[in-house]
């Protein structure tokens, strides 16, 4: 169930981090989830780190890598909220609101 078509927008971003901060971290098979760049730690181009929407890693996890939506939380939190590579890490957008909750839990209800 794995989709390996990278939207444009992440195509452009993995570029962008590639030729501006080839030391910033990105997640494997998460480039989906990418929604952007920040600077980190000054204000130069070379600060640039990877910005990720928590929602669309679950969804990812989820719908492209097959964890199950039972797992998906405790997987996240551990694999990668948890992941710590140092000054270069990704930043990851805590943008799963009520309704997007509300959807969620209906996956789960689903599976």
């Amino acid at each position: 169930m794995k989709s390996k078509e990278l939207s444009k927008s992440g195509q452009q971003i993995l570029e962008r981090l590639s030729s501006e901060n080839p030391e910033a971290i990105v997640f494997n098979d998460l480039d989906n989830a990418l929604i952007g760049v920040t600077l980190f730690q000054g204000k130069t181009k070379k600060n640039l780190v990877a910005v990720y929407s928590r929602m669309g890693i679950l969804k990812a996890l989820m719908f492209e890598q097959g964890v199950s939506p039972d797992d998906v939380i405790e997987y996240f939190e551990y694999n990668i909220a948890g992941f710590n590579a140092g000054k270069w890490n990704p930043i990851i957008v805590e943008d799963d609101h009520d309704e997007a909750w509300e959807n969620f839990a209906c996956l789960r209800e689903i599976n």
